[in-house]
């Protein structure tokens, strides 16, 4: 039976008065990615600037705990009810465009996703740079939060500043050289209570390119997606944040550096002797051959995908702490060697 907690029934009341959007008794396993998780017991989506700041400076009066979160496609919360408000701005979307002499000038709200950005760059305004980013899922402030990249596309590549709120509810904004941002990493994570709130962006004119030739760039991206990325079951992308998991793995224990050269050897010779369906065979049967030695997936419903060691499927469960469980076990399997990039929550109240 679901309940609501006594203590939120003053944010409810604060919330309903200020008539900022939220829900009550959300169920994880369908708004996360993996499908799986607890309920949040309220799950506020402000919609503009002002709604943020009222929010955030409410819960700061009032001594509230909160946990603020993305797109959900990157962070595992644990299973039960979590009583701690939480906050996604997704519904703060808005981007301003401005031609100046020599570049043009992107302002946009944190809250848009990463696939709407991007789209918006390189089809509406035809400006190459974003091309690789497109398939990603997650918002725009937690894309810069990861300082997230792929296939050549970096997120911080034409970022100038970012505007955000820190935990005492004070505006900050930074430009891009403060913003410490190196791979996979920024200022911004293990930030308590910090919302990202505006990006600018300067794109130079030369980057403006005949709309044919964006589209070539967009659909080699979404073709080797396609081979190696998971698009079938539920998952929460690339597991640890690195440019090879296989070989960066491979100097955890013997069997995985066997393993590593053995899968890098037979890989180019069915690059270039074959076509990409034995290729995907192929990942396919190295990816069991990897599940075995580390131990992932015998008497789960969550596996690694079929496309790759670096990504957790779910195959039809609703536990997150079996996802969890597994997670850990395989930091443990690799001896912590790689950073992880899906986000645990398993302490939250």
């Amino acid at each position: 039976m679901y309940f609501e907690n006594k203590d939120n029934k003053s944010l409810i009341s604060f919330l309903e008065n200020t008539n900022i959007t939220f829900e009550k008794n959300i169920e994880l396993k369908k708004k996360s990615w993996l499908k799986a998780g607890g309920m949040f017991e309220i799950y506020i989506q402000p919609s503009t600037y002002n709604d943020i700041i009222k929010l955030v400076s409410f819960l700061k009066e009032k001594n509230y705990n909160y946990y603020v979160v993305g797109n959900l496609s990157n962070i595992i919360f644990r299973d039960g009810l979590i009583k701690t408000p939480i906050i996604n701005i997704k519904k703060y979307d808005k981007i301003t465009v401005n031609e100046l002499e020599n570049s043009i000038k992107v302002d946009a709200c944190c809250g848009i996703s990463i696939y709407k950005f991007a789209n918006y760059i390189s089809y509406k305004k035809n400006i190459t740079g974003l091309e690789g980013l497109i398939g990603i899922p997650g918002l725009l402030g937690g894309a810069i939060v990861m300082n997230a990249s792929s296939y050549d596309s970096y997120i911080s590549e034409y970022l100038k500043e970012i505007n955000f709120l820190n935990k005492d509810c004070e505006e900050v904004k930074i430009r891009k050289e403060d913003a410490q941002l190196e791979w996979r990493s920024s200022f911004f994570q293990n930030k308590e209570k910090l919302i990202i709130l505006n990006a600018v962006f300067e794109f130079p004119k030369k980057n403006l390119l005949e709309n044919n030739i964006i589209n070539r760039n967009i659909e080699k991206v979404k073709k080797h997606r396609s081979i190696f990325q998971e698009k079938k079951l539920p998952n929460l992308g690339s597991l640890f944040a690195t440019k090879n998991l296989y070989y960066d793995i491979s100097k955890s224990n013997l069997t995985l550096k066997i393993l590593y050269f053995l899968h890098k050897f037979l890989t180019k010779i069915i690059i270039r002797f074959s076509n990409e369906n034995l290729l995907i065979k192929f990942r396919k049967f190295f990816v069991k051959i990897y599940s075995y030695f580390l131990d992932i997936g015998k008497d789960s419903p969550f596996k690694l995908s079929d496309r790759t060691i670096n990504c957790l499927v779910n195959n039809n469960s609703e536990n997150a702490n079996e996802a969890i469980k597994i997670i850990k076990n395989y930091q443990k399997k690799i001896n912590y060697k790689q950073k992880l990039e899906n986000i645990i929550v398993d302490d939250i109240i």
